[in-house]
């Protein structure tokens, strides 16, 4: 969270506790709060961070590049590699920037542990009053498990 002050103006950023600032900080700040939502990086996004060169390629070509990626349409071996090797990062870390600008794996399972603590620990079982917190990870990981199927609530 970050506060300063100038003269005339007052600004608030919060990354965390966004659930009870909404709830309880922004009602009182109407017609004088704006409300920015910020999301993580998508994959184009993330290749201009990574690599200004394959991300210009896969702007330009999208439709070659999903060919290549398919082997219909033939591009240099290297380039086909760097793509799917940062596809890969990009499919287990994620679009956070700080994750992004680290190249340590070590250092990127960290920050995604701490933001996910955060953000379960604090934001969602303290707003939401969960006791059980053991119970409701085991459920987020079986939920995260799923592949998009069709849940039974017998099976939880």
């Amino acid at each position: 969270m970050i506060y300063d002050e100038f003269p005339d103006v007052k600004i608030f950023f919060s990354g965390t506790s966004s659930l009870e600032l909404k709830e309880n900080i922004l009602p009182f700040m109407v017609g004088r709060a704006f409300i920015f939502e910020l999301f993580s990086f998508d994959f184009e996004e993330f290749l201009m961070a990574k690599d200004e060169g394959l991300a210009r390629i896969f702007r330009e070509k999208n439709e070659s590049f999903k060919k290549a990626m398919d082997g219909d349409e033939p591009q240099p071996p290297s380039i086909q590699q760097e793509f799917l090797s940062l596809l890969k990062e990009y499919l287990i870390f994620g679009g956070y920037p700080e994750v992004i600008k680290t190249d340590s794996r070590e250092i990127k399972e960290l920050i995604l542990k701490n933001i996910y603590s955060l953000y379960i620990e604090k934001d969602v079982t303290a707003h939401f009053g969960i006791k059980e917190t053991a119970k409701f990870e085991d459920l987020l990981r079986m939920l995260a498990f799923r592949n998009a199927s069709m849940l039974s609530i017998w099976s939880i």
